[in-house]
């Protein structure tokens, strides 16, 4: 039966991050270990998984897993998910950043080949029109923070602009004691507002690293280093941008942030 769920809680809990980049999915996970891994992506290349332009991110942990967005083709998306080596039959939500193509048309055809999802969290600006493509879901609508399992937060939707008018997403964070790692779609309402509004709710943590799409193909060198200072400020550790992010500021990201630039593109993993 279709739930329609408007949900409103805050962010509540913190815990512990460590982090470190492996090849692909291989070893076991203990009961603390949670494992990320780039699903899909139009940046990096794998022998593995398709890379086409979009993003879906699979999050697990011993018991269960997450899925982060769906990617933009509906067959890769699968292909991706058989071919990972992840257990499928281990995802029992699904999160939408945001309702954009590329980051929700594999959703349908998951729905339809798994029985095992419990939930699809989406914003709640959006969930009428995700509803109508995917009446056999059950959807619920992310408005602010929510803890979505035992690891996994959302930071609530946030209002932004795309090229064609505004848009409302929301991103992730995985909270273990003074640490917070940070998951995003597309990044529209701007990533230092994402990091500010994460740091607001927990401002004795710190943002190890953030994940997927900055959103800055459109951005000037000059507004690129801004953000970059900025994130620098507001006490960031690592950054790993990819998707939308663009490949002048994927460039200038490397040279300003050095060692602290991780490569995190499809096929790539996780766990911390």
């Amino acid at each position: 039966m279709k739930r329609r769920t408007f949900i409103k809680a805050l962010l509540l809990s913190a815990g512990s991050l460590i982090t470190g980049s492996h090849n692909l999915i291989a070893s076991a996970l203990d009961k603390k270990t949670i494992r990320i891994l780039m699903l899909y992506n139009n940046v990096g290349s794998s022998t593995n998984l398709v890379s086409k332009w979009g993003v879906s991110i699979w999050i697990e942990n011993k018991d269960t897993a997450v899925l982060f967005d769906t990617g933009g083709d509906p067959s890769a998306m699968w292909d991706n998910l058989a071919n990972s080596g992840v257990d499928i039959k281990k995802m029992s939500k699904i999160v939408i950043s945001h309702n954009h193509w590329d980051h929700v048309n594999g959703l349908p055809i998951i729905l339809e080949k798994s029985n095992y999802i419990t939930d699809v969290f989406v914003p709640n600006f959006d969930l009428s029109l995700i509803e109508i493509k995917n009446p056999t879901g059950r959807l619920a609508g992310i408005e602010n923070p929510v803890q979505i399992n035992d690891f996994l937060w959302s930071t609530g939707q946030m209002k932004g602009t795309a090229w064609f008018g505004t848009i409302h997403e929301q991103s992730l964070a995985i909270i273990q004691n003074d640490s917070i790692y940070l998951l995003t779609g597309c990044a529209h309402p701007g990533i230092v507002k994402i990091v500010e509004r994460t740091i607001n709710y927990l401002p004795d943590k710190r943002i190890d690293l953030i994940i997927g799409g900055f959103h800055l193909m459109r951005q000037s060198d000059h507004q690129i280093k801004e953000i970059s200072s900025k994130l620098k400020r507001l006490r960031v550790k690592k950054i790993a941008p990819s998707h939308c992010t663009g490949d002048q500021a994927i460039k200038i990201f490397k040279e300003e942030w050095q060692e602290n630039f991780i490569d995190f593109n499809i096929g790539n993993t996780t766990s911390i």
